[in-house]
């Protein structure tokens, strides 16, 4: 995982994108290099958002998820969101 990109810089960089600063000022806010910002972007976005340059789409949500899945694998995830989400719906009822 990304150590530096923890919940507070990815609020941050979520703001950045969303107010439209070019990458080269979000890179010197951050004191990142252009590969890691890129590598944290591309992680809060959908593979058709990222192609299309759709920065300002960035979600952090997403971004912690996708380290999730890389730390955990992508079945041990897809096993928690199922269990969650069986939990959630058996409350309701």
């Amino acid at each position: 995982m990304n150590k530096f990109f923890d919940l507070d810089n990815r609020k941050k960089l979520e703001f950045l994108l969303s107010d439209g600063f070019s990458l080269t000022v979000i890179q010197n806010t951050l004191n990142v290099t252009r590969s890691v910002l890129y590598t944290e972007i591309k992680k809060g976005l959908t593979a058709e958002e990222y192609k299309n340059r759709r920065y300002v789409k960035y979600s952090p949500i997403r971004a912690i998820i996708a380290d999730i899945e890389k730390a955990v694998g992508e079945d041990s995830w897809n096993e928690v969101k199922t269990s969650y989400l069986k939990r959630k719906y058996n409350k309701k009822k």
